[in-house]
């Protein structure tokens, strides 16, 4: 699967809480390791682990190269793309959602 369809797939995330999961990758780069970002976001090492493993499971390659001794958890090109484009959509949908809110 190239990286555009790949990107594509990313808008397409389906099941339930794939918006969730992705918003959840994207706060987890953020962070050192997944342990750390688990921490900060208020869950558990392996339910982030599992859901960052099924995004990339649902998107055909690695969203992150895990850190390793002396090396933080680092985004791959792939994991790049997806980021900025659930950031961007995220912008979209606070701007749609003030849209709606402001209307008589």
């Amino acid at each position: 699967m190239g990286g555009a369809s790949r990107i594509g797939a990313a808008v397409k995330v389906v099941g339930a809480g794939g918006w969730d999961r992705l918003q959840r990758f994207v706060a987890a780069a953020e962070f050192s390791t997944i342990r750390v970002a688990a921490t900060a976001l208020g869950t558990r090492q392996s339910v982030l682990t599992t859901q960052i493993n099924r995004l990339e499971r649902d998107l055909g390659g690695k969203l992150l190269e895990r850190a390793e001794r002396g090396r933080s958890m680092a985004l791959t090109a792939l994991g790049a793309k997806v980021a900025q484009a659930v950031r961007q959509a995220s912008g979209v949908r606070a701007a749609t959602t003030g849209i709606r809110e402001d209307a008589p």
